[in-house]
């Protein structure tokens, strides 16, 4: 059977802790047959021992995951190639959100340096720790933004504690056993297209202006009639300037208007204040 479906690399670096035992077994017998003073020293050694290896062990174990994904990184021939230089930008995460690894590409985009161990929620604010335990082993995809980048973040959990491990088993298991894969697809210029098409949309409005004619009519003068409907006209025509408006007078209380959606916006602001101007006026 071949020793990576064995452990043998677990196995391996579980060594050191696997003597304890054998130490305490030994430090027994000799409190058993060479007295106390042999069994004393015995057990002294085995404390120091254990007490080195295993805090060596737990200080080193994150070293230790680090070392062997950049092993595979570094030196799988195919995972080098698809990885290391995939265009797109790539990175593996443990299952706390924190980055293990991150190929050249999503260094560039992020202007992290690749061994930037920190969680990527500090890159990316909505990918959070709490957002992140609800990704599966589905494809997911969710919309983030970096400085003044757009991008749709694929998520996809990789779970190696069942029998697909195949011969990475002692490898994934070395890992903890769980690690998400982060893709990032730029939209930026897709949704400064869709912006653009969206803003160039015309909206098209009707200004009617209420008692306009009786108004008019309950002018005696005509110098004044004609005044009123110039000071309007204009009025009107200054205030849609800004939006590049057209600007059709259909009849003498109506004007047909067209404009681009993205002025739409600032006139809602304003509240079309026109309309009060012209009241007034």
């Amino acid at each position: 059977m071949d020793p990576m479906k064995k452990g043998y690399i677990r196995t391996y670096l579980m060594i050191p802790i696997d003597f304890i035992p054998l130490m305490l077994a030994v430090t027994i017998g000799l409190y058993a047959y060479e007295g106390r003073t042999a069994g004393t020293t015995m057990l002294v050694v085995t404390v120091f021992y254990s007490a080195i290896i295993i805090s060596a062990y737990f200080a080193e174990k994150k070293k230790i995951k680090d070392e062997i994904l950049k092993f595979a990184a570094d030196y799988g021939t195919v995972q080098k190639h698809l990885l290391t230089n995939f265009q797109l930008p790539y990175a593996v995460l443990d299952e706390n959100g924190r980055f293990l690894w991150m190929n050249e590409t999503f260094s560039e985009k992020t202007g992290e340096d690749p061994a930037y161990k920190k969680s990527i929620a500090n890159l990316f604010p909505e990918l959070s720790r709490e957002v992140l335990e609800k990704i599966t082993d589905e494809p997911q995809k969710i919309r983030v933004k970096h400085e003044d980048h757009i991008y749709d973040a694929l998520l996809q959990k990789m779970d190696f504690k069942t029998d697909n491990t195949k011969a990475n088993g002692d490898f994934a298991s070395m890992l903890g056993g769980t690690l998400i894969s982060v893709m990032l697809i730029d939209e930026t210029a897709h949704e400064k297209l869709k912006k653009s098409f969206n803003d160039q949309k015309l909206v098209t409005g009707l200004i009617y202006i209420d008692n306009y004619d009786e108004t008019i009519d309950s002018l005696d003068d005509d110098v004044k009639k004609s005044l009123i409907r110039a000071i309007i006209d204009r009025k009107i025509a200054k205030y849609f300037r800004d939006a590049d408006a057209i600007i059709r007078k259909t009849d003498t209380d109506k004007y047909f208007i067209i404009f681009q959606q993205k002025y739409l916006k600032k006139l809602e602001e304003n509240k079309f204040s026109i309309l009060d101007d012209i009241k007034n006026t």
